[in-house]
């Protein structure tokens, strides 16, 4: 999954609307805008804004953890912790914490989007 596709369920599962995305010239990385509960725009990227990867950390009850297991490079976790008995918790990994976020916070959306797809 590319770090934008993991920004846009991010976006989704943060509550926001109207996500597109943008590019600024001469800046070779796409961006998410979106609209909050209160109809206000937003640049969303929780790659580099920490505040925002804190609101998901909260929202969806997440624990966070970092470890080298004696390699020397540093990896971080992020686990779901409020999950359905039946099922399993979602785990993102990364370099950084705010990837390990995005990436827990990317397959929690995807698997609630897989769902209502279902349920339909």
């Amino acid at each position: 999954m590319t770090d934008l596709e993991i920004t846009k369920l991010c976006a989704e599962a943060m509550g926001y609307t109207d996500i597109t995305e943008i590019e600024f010239p001469n800046d070779p990385k796409r961006y998410v805008a979106a609209l909050d509960s209160h109809g206000r725009g937003l640049l969303f990227n929780p790659f580099e804004d920490d505040a925002q990867v804190m609101g998901m950390v909260k929202r969806f009850g997440l624990a966070l953890w970092g470890n080298d297991h004696g390699t020397q490079a540093w990896k971080w976790h992020a686990e779901e912790q409020l999950f359905p008995d039946d099922q399993r918790p979602a785990i993102g990994h990364g370099e950084t914490a705010n990837r390990a976020v995005c990436e827990c916070v990317a397959e929690i959306q995807q698997a609630n989007s897989d769902f209502e797809k279902t349920d339909e």
